[in-house]
């Protein structure tokens, strides 16, 4: 016999919607355990073509390629809720490269190397307090604690990612803004903390293996200084973590504008220049 078209319309109303809920998926939020190793590794690089400009005359051409890779260690030895209160941290990488090409001829800028390049640290946080002392409790150099303090300044808060996700639900094609100021505390470093996000928009891919995928558009600016400026638009892809809503890598490329001016001697020169940039990060447990 034939279905009635009313019974044929429940049916489908009811299958149709069980099928809308299994893809809706919700994030958990699992609070940190005391003595579980994060290893977190980012890295920029950056490929721009500079030209400087005086009374609309080209005076010189470049092109400078920056890339910065860091590797960090980080034990959890307490935590309050959802978030890290102390944490033991060593810096396992530190790799910084800098050409810059003129007139055809590559040259490369030696970078010094890092102070914490393989030091452990620990890192509390009292009463919004950085603390940071060496391995053996001792008080680092001035230019070591400048480096860790930046790096760990958002010590105490829930981790970024867990503030936007914690107890959401979405299916695929759902869009989640995220604050500018939650998203610079995860594309930006210390060295890039002068990078401010404008617009940060996650929109569900799929779901893999426990993990959302999210395609993820950044809109970033860095004035670096009164008369310049550095314009990136990226795009790319996001995983994050169903189980505890915090991210488990992020990789991103796109286009660098800088525009401005520069004074060299006694002349008022135009910045102009154009390139690419990527960024990659990822969270693994070790």
């Amino acid at each position: 016999m034939f279905l009635s078209m009313r019974k044929l319309f429940l049916l489908f109303s009811v299958f149709g919607c069980a099928a809308l809920w299994a893809q809706q998926i919700s994030f958990n939020a699992i609070a940190p355990k005391i003595g579980q190793t994060f290893v977190r590794t980012s890295s920029y690089t950056m490929d721009v073509d500079v030209i400087l400009k005086f009374a609309g005359e080209s005076l010189q051409e470049h092109n400078d390629v920056s890339t910065v890779t860091v590797r960090k260690a980080e034990t959890v030895l307490e935590a309050t809720g959802d978030a890290n209160t102390k944490l033991k941290v060593t810096y396992e990488l530190i790799e910084r490269k800098t050409v810059i090409t003129e007139d055809k001829i590559p040259e490369n800028k030696k970078a010094e190397p890092s102070p914490v390049l393989g030091r452990t640290y620990v890192v509390s946080v009292q009463n919004g307090i950085i603390k940071v002392t060496d391995a053996y409790g001792l008080k680092p150099s001035s230019d070591e604690l400048d480096i860790v303090k930046n790096d760990y300044e958002g010590l105490g808060k829930p981790d970024s990612f867990l503030q936007v996700f914690r107890n959401k639900s979405i299916q695929p094609g759902d869009r989640v803004q995220m604050p500018g100021v939650i998203a610079e505390g995860i594309f930006t470093d210390a060295e890039h903390r002068q990078v401010k996000v404008d617009n940060a928009t996650f929109v569900l891919k799929n779901v893999r293996q426990n993990a959302a995928i999210f395609d993820t558009a950044l809109k970033m600016q860095w004035n670096q200084d009164a008369n310049t400026s550095v314009k990136m638009n990226v795009v790319g892809e996001t995983h994050v973590s169903i189980q505890n809503s915090r991210m488990l890598s992020s990789n991103l490329s796109g286009t660098v504008r800088v525009t401005g001016a520069e004074q060299i001697y006694d002349r008022l020169v135009m910045v102009d220049g154009k390139g690419k940039i990527s960024i990659t990060e990822t969270m693994q447990l070790r």
